[in-house]
């Protein structure tokens, strides 16, 4: 890491620190299995969770955002996937060196999770970021779905 000066680092949370992709896979894996529907790799999960739950949900249930039902499906998925959260999500390989190096260097950092609005606390408690003494933003004022930035940009234009 450069020995430049940086007032402070901020990460998205999910799929940048923290591999979530295991615990999504268990959740929609779950849900296709209660609506009698083939369960999907990890790798496909992979592939499609970058757009969000909408993405996700769209390519395993062939449906949209606009679709009747649509919201129903996501709720149930959150429901699940809240219900697994970090059963098996992990930091990224060279993530923890990376966070020891920032604290090292006194460089303030932190993370923020796009979610329904509120962290839920199994999350705060057993995520790894935990052990480098994160910071979490979870910002209820923003009613934004995954993928977009702006639960960063929150707490960068608030940071003290």
């Amino acid at each position: 890491m450069s020995p430049a000066k940086y007032q402070a680092v901020l990460f998205d949370l999910d799929g940048t620190l923290l591999d979530t992709a295991p615990d999504f896979t268990t959740a929609i894996n779950l849900m296709l299995s209660r609506h009698q529907r083939p369960p999907l790799s990890e790798n496909d999960i992979r592939a499609i969770i970058t757009h969000g739950s909408a993405g996700l949900l769209g390519y395993a249930f062939q449906c949209s955002e606009d679709d009747a039902g649509f919201e129903t499906l996501r709720e149930e998925f959150l429901d699940i996937y809240f219900a697994h959260l970090a059963d098996k999500t992990g930091l990224f390989p060279g993530i923890a060196e990376l966070l020891t190096a920032l604290g090292q260097r006194d460089i303030p950092w932190a993370s923020s999770p796009i979610n329904r609005g509120a962290l839920p606390a199994r999350y705060s408690t057993a995520s790894p970021c935990n052990r480098h003494r994160s910071p979490w933003f979870a910002p209820t004022m923003l009613s934004t779905t995954s993928p977009t930035p702006s639960p960063c940009y929150w707490p960068a234009s608030n940071w003290a």
